[in-house]
This record gives structure tokens, sequence and C-alpha cells, in this order.
């Protein structure tokens, strides 16, 4: 245990002293027994009660003049549990100070475990958890190889991006079925996990799409990949309830579900299907001088699609050599928070491809599908990462930000401040920081690379290769 600082004397406007007692679960994680003695819980609930009793107004009495005993027995519930919430962060906050802890995100009690009671007389004793960095060293990066993948756009490229634009910007109508390729639809739905009677996620507006032969029938639904989807809601109507199966991800943000059986209903309650949008629709949309305009137009936005997607396979290659070479103790199980920030990493790096909102959920489908040791990897490629753009002093601006989100809006074409508002409203702007930051560090580490060219056609073979053999 740490020795107790604490004094007799202390007021409501001392720096809080506190004991703590320190357990170390994994390389990565602490557990903190913090106690703030009972002088200072008293010095808070007098000083919260003093505040209150000054400006507080009940009928009969003047501001300031309402007897403390009337308050309490009026309020001191309410005052009490106030008084615990703020006291409870400030101990937080002095207990990681003291022991010099670095938090890689917000400290949490532990499972099933809630605050305790705050009270006159009595310390206040809590336990909460916090991830740490592990200790590591970052690894030599210096002359790395790395291959650039470099080619032209392809006419058929420029095709398949052009008809992409077109269902973007088509019209929707509502259809009741029978469902085709494309189609959209919504619904009702909730999931049973294996060995519950009771659903663990319910919604009323489930978003489906029938997937096509290109996808090989399979699709993402409730953000997991679901084998055969086109078969299960293709040919189906408005008002059909169709069930499907599947096992939980491994890297799915909440673990109880990671490897269990789930079961989902879905009843379908609306669809439409996209009218392909004419070339001139997409012209007046870009707001380009003619169709003549169009192609040509596409091309460049491919153009610099490709750079940006070059660039992030050799950002890929010195990530896996990164990790390859760093050995470091991570937590046996990733957390539902672990989870989540890789999600949002992967989900703010796929934002910045350009990839529209159904081929991006769908992406990230197939990252949460990828196995527990590749999701270490990429936790591990997260803390790297961190150190080493400490290292290096990188820092993000607000500016890179908003360049950021404008680039992504305008292929995506979107408003700049509309899209800036949805990341808002999803909490994503962290992620995209991250993101930005992530690749300010890899591109310093290319920039002391050894590249060499690769044609892009060789480049592919090998990739479509590799996967085949995984």
């Amino acid at each position: 245990m740490a020795e107790s600082t604490d004094t007799a004397t202390e007021t409501a406007t001392d720096t809080l002293a506190v004991e703590v007692e320190v357990a170390s679960p994994s390389a990565c994680s602490r557990t903190l027994k913090i106690t703030v003695p009972a002088t200072a819980v008293d010095a808070r609930l007098e000083q919260a009660l003093g505040d209150l009793q000054r400006e507080t107004v009940f009928p009969g009495f003047r501001k300031g003049k309402v007897p403390r005993k009337l308050l309490e027995r009026r309020v001191g519930d309410d005052l009490v549990r106030d008084t615990r919430d703020r006291l409870l962060g400030e101990a937080v906050s002095a207990a990681i100070r003291k022991e010099d802890i670095k938090p890689l995100g917000e400290p949490e009690f532990p499972e099933d475990a809630t605050p305790p009671e705050l009270r006159r007389g009595e310390a206040f004793t809590v336990e909460i958890e916090v991830e740490v960095m592990p200790e590591f060293e970052i690894p030599a990066y210096e002359g790395l190889k790395i291959r650039k993948p470099v080619g032209e756009v392809a006419e058929d490229a420029i095709d398949r991006e052009l008809e992409r634009q077109r269902r973007w910007f088509g019209n929707p109508e509502r259809i009741t079925g029978p469902f085709e390729e494309g189609d959209r639809m919504v619904g009702p739905a909730k999931v049973v996990k294996e060995g519950d009677e009771e659903p663990f996620f319910t919604t009323d507006d489930a978003l489906a799409t029938v997937p096509g032969d290109a996808d090989g029938g399979r699709g993402q639904f409730l953000g997991v990949l679901i084998e055969g989807l086109a078969g299960i809601i293709g040919g189906r109507k408005v008002g059909d309830a169709v069930e499907m199966e599947t096992v939980g991800p491994d890297g799915h943000e909440i673990p109880d579900i990671r490897g269990k059986k789930l079961k989902i209903s879905y009843e379908i309650r609306d669809a439409e299907r996209i009218t392909p949008a004419s070339d001139e629709d997409v012209v007046a949309a870009f707001g380009l001088p003619s169709v003549d305009d169009l192609r040509p137009q596409v091309k460049l936005a491919l153009e610099e699609r490709m750079l940006s997607e070059q660039r992030a396979v050799m950002r890929e290659q010195v990530a896996e050599a990164l990790v390859g070479k760093v050995d470091m103790d991570l937590p046996e199980k990733l957390s539902s928070r672990q989870a989540t920030a890789l999600v949002e990493r992967q989900r703010a790096e796929l934002l910045g491809r350009g990839l529209d909102p159904e081929q991006l959920e769908t992406q990230l489908a197939e990252f949460r599908k990828g196995s527990e040791e590749k999701a270490r990897d990429q936790m591990k490629l997260s803390l790297i990462l961190m150190k080493a753009g400490e290292s290096f002093g990188v820092t993000v601006s607000e500016q890179e930000i908003n360049s950021r989100i404008a680039r992504i809006a305008r292929r995506r074409g979107e408003r700049p401040d509309q899209l800036r508002a949805e990341l808002e409203k999803g909490n994503r702007l962290g992620a995209i920081a991250v993101d930005i930051r992530e690749q300010k560090t890899l591109d310093r580490i290319i920039d002391k690379a050894e590249v060499s060219d690769v044609p892009l056609e060789k480049w592919n073979a090998e990739v479509e290769a590799k996967r085949s053999k995984s």
C-alpha cells in the first residue's frame, strides 16, 4: 500500500490525498484500490452543503438563510450522490497522478461493480481498472524494404466507378418485392445468443441489402457477415419474416458473443430499389460543365484514389514489419473497449479510402470476423505507433482533421459540414485524429525505407494468391 499523506486538517480546497493499492492483472492493465480518508469525505460534504445553502431559495426564507437541517431533509440524498460522483472523479485523478500511471483510456469499474455509498465519518473506498501502455522498445525501422505497386487506371475500373456513382445519386423507389440484387430493406430485428431465451439485442430499424454475385451471395447484417444472405432475403417481399444464423465474430466489440451461435429474426417492414441516375444527373451533382467531362473527372478521382491506396499498401507493409519486430505482453482477451477502439480505427481508415457506407459496413464486418491473433496484432500496432508517434513528435491539427473530412465528403458527394456532424454524433472525430496521427507516423518511417516499384498487375496477382491460401 502506498503511504498515506492525508492530514486531520484537510479542507475541501486542499489537494485530495488518497491511499492507493495497485495490482497488475496483466502487462497493460492495473487495478487501483483507492481510499479517501473520512476527513476528506466530511470536508467535501460540508462544502457541498454550504454551497447549496448559499444559493438555495425556499418559500419563507431569504436566499442563503435556509436552515441546513431543512436542506438535508429535502435534498440530502441527491446532495450525497452528487458529492460522491465528484469525489470519485477527483480521487481517481489523484490516484493516477500519485502512482504516475499513464492510462490508455478512461478508467472503469470492474465488471458488475457499482460505486459504493458515501457516508459521513467514514472513509470512501473504491476499485477501478485502467489500461496502461505495456513496456517495449520501438524497433529499428531505418532501411526497411518496401514495395510500391504502380500502374494506370483501367477503362473497366472507370466503368465500375461510373455505375457506382449512378447508383449513389440514383432515385430510391418504394417496392414490395420480390427483392433483387441491390434492393434495400428495413424492419425490426432481434438477436438471441445460444443458451439464452431473451434477445441480447433488438432494433426497430435493421437495414439489409441483397448481395450480388460478386459478393458470393454473402453480406453484412447488423455488422456481422451472413453467409448466403442473398438466398435468405432475395425473392422475399415486404411483410415476410426471415431467420438466419451465424457465429459471433472473434473481433466483435461484445466479448460475450464471440464464438457463440447467434439466431437472428428479421421482419421486413419496408423496402426500396434504386433507379440509377442518368449521366446528366451525375454531372449536375458534381457541378461539371457537360457529360463529356464526366469520364475524365472520374478517371482523375480514381487516380487520386489509386495514389491513396498505393500509400495505404506501403503503410501496411511497414505495419506488418513493425508488429513482427516487437514482442510485448497483451491481455489474453480483448476487452470490449479495446475491440471497439480497433473497429473505430478501421472505420476511420476505410472512410479515408473513400468507401461508401454499404462498402464500409461490409469491410467492417470482414474485419470483425478476423481471428483473435489478427486483432491482437492490430492492438499491438496501435501501441507501437502511439509510442513511435510520441518519439517523432507527431501532432494532429484541427486543420488536418477538417481537410480529411472535406476529402471524404468530396468522394462521397456530401457536404463537409454534414459529414462532420455525422462523425460528431457518432463520437468518431477522435478516431479520425488517431488515424491521421498513425498515418503520419508510418509515413515518417516510409521516408527512411528502401522503396522499389512493382507493376500493379503483378502485385494484384500476388495479393489474390495470398488471399486464396488463407
